[in-house]
């Protein structure tokens, strides 16, 4: 769960203050160039240290590092959260620095942007004119424009909300700290009603079949973390898949792009059909020496990122999705989470 290692990255930079990033100089692109033909990599950096970044990889598989600060001569700032993309633009989301940015795909230079946000964490797009915006410690969603990343609104929560889903005219909701799901009426910007699923949801997905998916991690500790299918005409649980132990951790639920299979982290990299019983009793792609943090999903391979000790680069790794076998890895920035791939 990503708020959980930001959390504790806050503890590790103190027992690895000494360690830092050496070797190779890292190279800088002509931010001219054409950034929409690659891939994005947000560099999360760590906790109270302004060190969130920008990489990309072309498609030659050469990585360029600090992207934001070539194109736009300033910081991304502190705790890069998340990053969508919206027609022609990307926003990142910079959770402690409580900023959200419209870069233009191309150049990656500033359109817009919106300071002053508490906590923010992920950005769902709604319409051409509204977004809505999760929040840690606001206790409500945020309503964005996002044409020019202007506040037009708020939504009462009250807790932190998290990853988000928009199914018809309904957003879904996580809400962290709890074990529910916030439905909100997109036209009206109200909530309507709540699902019970398991402690702490941490993301959702929705399947062919048209059935949402929640993953929750049970609060560490405190329940046994559940895989829930849920049924979006009833509104009701159809399917509880409860992990072994307490000790699970599991976060970052996806479904393949024909909507049969999900993924999932928990130490290692897992995948289940949505026909399948059962959880799966072994990973699909073992962590081993490296640290999982975050994927992305593409037809034939899958792009994990590697957050190594939370301190020094981290890497982005490539396996085959059919095979699970091992085809590139390079190097990212400073606990590298969320990617986006653009051909």
């Amino acid at each position: 769960m990503k708020y959980l290692f930001t959390l504790l990255s806050g503890i590790l930079i103190l027992a690895f203050a000494g360690c830092g990033n050496t070797g190779e100089p890292i190279p800088v692109p002509d931010v001219t160039s054409d950034l929409s033909k690659g891939t994005w990599i947000l560099n999360e950096g760590n906790f109270n240290w302004g060190n969130a970044s920008l990489s990309f990889m072309d498609p030659e598989g050469e990585v360029f590092q600090n992207i934001f600060f070539e194109a736009n001569g300033i910081p991304l700032g502190d705790v890069a959260q998340s990053m969508v993309r919206i027609d022609s633009s990307v926003f990142i989301v910079v959770n402690n620095s409580g900023r959200l940015f419209k870069l233009d795909i191309v150049t990656g230079k500033i359109e817009a942007h919106l300071e002053g946000l508490t906590s923010p964490r992920f950005l769902l797009p709604i319409n051409s004119q509204k977004a809505y915006l999760s929040d840690l410690y606001s206790g409500s969603l945020t309503v964005v424009n996002p044409v020019n990343c202007t506040q037009t609104g708020e939504i009462p929560i009250g807790a932190w909300t998290e990853e988000m889903l928009l199914i018809g005219n309904e957003a879904w909701v996580t809400k962290m700290g709890s074990d529910k799901i916030v439905l909100i009426d997109i036209l009206t910007d109200q909530v309507m009603d709540s699902i019970t699923v398991g402690l702490e949801p941490n993301s959702l997905v929705r399947d062919a079949k048209g059935d949402v998916w929640v993953l929750s991690s049970g609060g560490i500790g405190k329940e046994i973390p559940n895989l829930m299918r849920l049924n979006v005409a009833t509104r009701s649980v159809e399917d509880a898949f409860p992990f072994p132990s307490l000790q699970r951790n599991p976060t970052q639920l996806a479904v393949s792009q024909d909507g049969q299979t999900l993924y999932f982290l928990d130490g290692d990299f897992y995948k289940m059909g949505i026909e399948e019983t059962t959880l799966p009793t072994s990973p699909f792609i073992e962590a081993t020496n490296r640290t999982f943090y975050n994927f992305h999903l593409q037809e034939d391979f899958v792009l994990i990122t590697d957050a190594v000790d939370f301190v020094q680069a981290g890497n982005i790794i490539q396996f085959d999705l059919n095979s699970g076998n091992l085809q590139m890895e390079r190097k990212a920035g400073a606990i590298p989470s969320e990617i986006l791939l653009f051909n």
